[in-house]
């Protein structure tokens, strides 16, 4: 993709400008929402009817994982067009990486890697074996937690270059 000598001005820029990065933003959106918890009965927790409303819900006993990853990007300035509550969709945002890092989003399988069901969370940190992700809907929670890197269907990291400045 050609983004031309402006289009790299114009990020070099806004990078001198702002020392935080996107995927800093996204990961300190994340980490400030750890703990936030599903109510048990009719009353919902806001934030995560916050959180919710992206795709459309109004309450918190729906699977949000992807609300979550949303709210975390929407606050971070970036778009989330193109992504719905599935999980999986997040396949399709920003850039793939190989080398993912703080901030970068992990999608995973559930059940099995052909089903349509996933997990998609901001990653803290990847080890041999596993990824550690802040994740919604982990357990009714916002955790940081671990998982088996086995089950990782890709990272995506913010298309920086193709953002709104």
């Amino acid at each position: 993709m050609e983004y031309g000598i402006l289009g790299i001005v114009l990020f070099l820029v806004y990078k001198l400008m702002n020392k935080t990065t996107y995927n800093d933003k996204i990961y300190d959106s994340a980490f400030s929402l750890i703990g936030e918890t599903e109510i048990v009965g009719a009353v919902n927790n806001p934030k995560i009817v916050e959180m919710a409303n992206i795709y459309g819900y109004s309450d918190d006993d729906v699977a949000w994982c992807s609300s979550f990853v949303a709210y975390c990007v929407n606050e971070s300035g970036l778009s989330v067009v193109g992504t719905t509550a599935a999980a999986r969709s997040w396949l399709h945002w920003g850039l793939p990486t190989t080398t993912p890092k703080k901030g970068d989003i992990c999608v995973m399988w559930r059940e099995s890697p052909s089903s349509v069901y996933g997990h998609v969370g901001i990653v803290d940190s990847v080890g041999t074996g596993y990824v550690t992700l802040i994740s919604g809907n982990d357990n009714n929670a916002v955790r940081l937690r671990s998982f088996d890197s086995s089950k990782v269907l890709g990272y995506r990291t913010p298309d920086v270059l193709n953002a709104t400045l």
